[in-house]
């Protein structure tokens, strides 16, 4: 009996690995899930309607997973939301996606249907900044998309900061709180009621003195592959090797998805629509984050 069943073993461990990538291809093809959240934002008055925020991450469009019709599905969903603004945070193509220009600008077609009624913000991820920065700014810039580098839009309602990827060595918040000051003077512009952050990396929430009323992060994908099981296996091998001395990181070390509180700053990690490595998600469906700002506070 032993015998027999470790001759079946390596058989039904390869059958159960294949069950799991089957389950694991459709889930990263299922249909767009919103994650909603209220916030609080003293800068509001409570007699006005919510502001809604969309934020869509992690794209990462490839034939596996996010071909250009699934970007329009993400586009109608979150236009369905009827947001004041769209916000975009990075990593917008994946394995295989040809470099090109045509081929970029066909995958990220669908974006220009977004109708936000302000505008559409992104920022760069750590993938388009090794794939090519200049050529997906301009790509995005010519949809309409304002993109954002240390930088800011600012608006008598909001102010949005963006900031560098972390992996560029070009993040630079104070940079971006510097040229929105620049702007409202120019602009004779007060301080709006409403100030956002935009970083790629969930880890700038460490290293920003302050969110405004939120910052909003991707890069994690929710931990992409059963995150209650993989997550609490792979911190601690990352911390075992940084104290060999390598150099060990992961997305989603410490932050992972959801709304983050500490210290006075808040944070929602959104896991986004791609996939990174195999083209597989469970138990982490493709999500939006709506986020509604209220000036009233919950009951």
């Amino acid at each position: 009996m032993k015998r027999r069943l470790i001759r079946w073993l390596p058989l039904a461990l390869c059958a159960a690995a294949v069950i799991v990538a089957i389950f694991g291809f459709i889930s990263a093809r299922a249909p767009i899930t919103v994650a909603h959240y209220r916030v609080d934002a003293p800068g509001l008055r409570c007699t006005s309607p919510p502001f809604r925020v969309v934020v869509i991450g992690d794209l990462h469009v490839s034939d596996w997973t996010t071909p250009p019709a699934k970007v329009a599905e993400v586009v109608a969903r979150a236009n369905a939301e009827r947001p004041d603004l769209t916000l975009l945070v990075g990593d917008y193509f994946g394995q295989g996606w040809p470099e090109d220009t045509a081929a970029r600008s066909a995958g990220l077609a669908p974006l220009q249907a977004l109708r936000p009624r302000i505008a559409t913000v992104a920022i760069l991820g750590n993938n388009d900044w090794i794939d090519g920065a200049p050529q997906i700014t301009g790509i995005l810039s010519g949809m309409g998309v304002v993109v954002l580098d240390n930088d800011a839009l600012v608006t008598p309602e909001v102010s949005v900061m963006g900031v560098a990827d972390i992996s560029s060595d070009t993040a630079n918040p104070l940079r971006a709180i510097e040229r929105a000051a620049a702007k409202r003077a120019a602009m004779h512009l007060p301080p709006a009621p409403l100030s956002l952050w935009l970083a790629h990396d969930a880890m700038m929430f460490d290293r920003v003195e302050t969110t405004g009323d939120m910052l909003f992060t991707g890069h994690t994908h929710g931990g992409q592959v059963l995150p209650d099981i993989t997550i609490p296996l792979i911190r601690p091998m990352v911390q075992a090797a940084r104290a060999l001395g390598f150099k060990a990181s992961w997305p989603a070390e410490k932050y992972v998805r959801g709304y983050y509180h500490e210290s006075g700053k808040g944070m929602i990690v959104t896991s986004g629509i791609g996939t990174s490595g195999l083209p597989l998600r469970l138990g982490v469906p493709p999500e939006i984050a709506v986020i509604a700002f209220t000036g009233c506070q919950p009951l």
